[in-house]
């Protein structure tokens, strides 16, 4: 059955049965919100160092390809939880795509330096 369907908590206060907000459904969704918002902070950095022009040597490589990989699992589990959890979805998207972009900055620092050095020229 529906998650939120089943019995929830209540307390007695003074007389007056109120619904605990913390074991309801405004609370899973408020959870998801101030997760989603939280999370902004990851691709938030990567454009910034993309649109600031920070030197693509300074990229490491492996973190980048975890968080790419990470962003990819978590857009598929903010859409399979009920409710779907859309405002994560879009920020994981927009991660996805910056740690692409970061991945291809570093790539293409790397292939030309290789380039130069088996050619024997600087840069």
């Amino acid at each position: 059955g529906d998650v939120y369907k089943r019995q929830v908590s209540t307390q007695s206060t003074g007389g007056f049965k109120r619904m605990s907000f913390f074991a309801g459904k405004g609370w899973v969704q408020f959870v998801g919100l101030v997760g989603s918002l939280a999370n902004w902070g990851i691709p938030i950095a990567a454009m910034s160092n993309t649109l600031s022009g920070r030197d693509p040597a300074l990229i490491d490589p492996k973190m980048t390809s975890v968080l790419a990989i990470y962003s990819i699992v978590f857009m598929r589990w903010s859409l399979a939880i009920y409710p779907p959890n859309y405002p994560l979805f879009l920020c994981h998207a927009a991660n996805e795509v910056a740690q692409l972009v970061e991945l291809s900055r570093f790539m293409t620092v790397s292939y030309t330096h290789l380039r130069a050095h088996e050619t024997g020229r600087n840069l």
